[in-house]
């Protein structure tokens, strides 16, 4: 029984630990819209926007839909020269 206890104390410590994480920054996964001038973001900004949405997928924050929906927003944005 105490382990049990401890196991699902760790639990919550961890899950109040990743809602804190989540709340204490900025939704980094919004993806800002191309300005009247077509701003485009780079390579760099466009990787850390889709290791963002990977993080809160892996996180369980966000489903499988909306985790796809994102990605391929942000990748549809990759700029090929």
């Amino acid at each position: 029984m105490q382990r049990e206890r401890e196991k699902k104390e760790r639990a919550a410590a961890k899950r109040e630990r990743r809602q804190e994480r989540s709340s204490a920054t900025p939704d980094e996964t919004m993806v800002p819209s191309a300005g009247p001038a077509g701003d485009e973001l780079s390579a760099s900004d466009l990787m850390r926007l889709v290791e963002a949405i990977h993080s809160e997928y892996e996180a369980g924050t966000i489903d499988l839909d909306t985790f796809e929906e994102k990605k391929a927003e942000l990748l549809a944005r990759v700029r090929i020269d």
